[in-house]
């Protein structure tokens, strides 16, 4: 598993392409959060779907678990515009489990 951290410095092309969203989330969250990705993302990835944490949730900013054609991150943002990804390659996810409450990946 591997551990990036970006400034959260987000390119000024405009959209993201996100390959699957669901219509019930912010589309203004969606982009923040691939904005942020596509920093961290190899030539020839793309962002498959993000799941964001849930609303109801009681933080300010909120993690959320990103599929690419590569690998599963994790994003938890921090202080001060930063951003920390934890990653796993999809040859190394044995189950992978998504709830309400909790993401997990085995």
């Amino acid at each position: 598993m591997g551990n990036n951290e970006t400034t959260g410095q987000q390119p000024t092309s405009g959209r993201v392409p996100i390959r699957y969203t669901d219509p019930t989330q912010e589309k203004g969250a969606l982009q923040n959060v691939a904005a942020n990705v596509v920093t961290v993302l190899t030539p020839g990835e793309e962002i498959l779907y993000i799941a964001l944490q849930n609303k109801t949730a009681m933080t300010l900013k909120k993690d959320c678990c990103v599929a690419t054609s590569n690998r599963l991150l994790l994003y938890r943002p921090g202080l001060l515009g930063r951003v920390v990804f934890d990653d796993l390659h999809w040859q190394d996810v044995e189950k992978f489990t998504s709830s309400n409450a909790f993401c997990r990946a085995r």
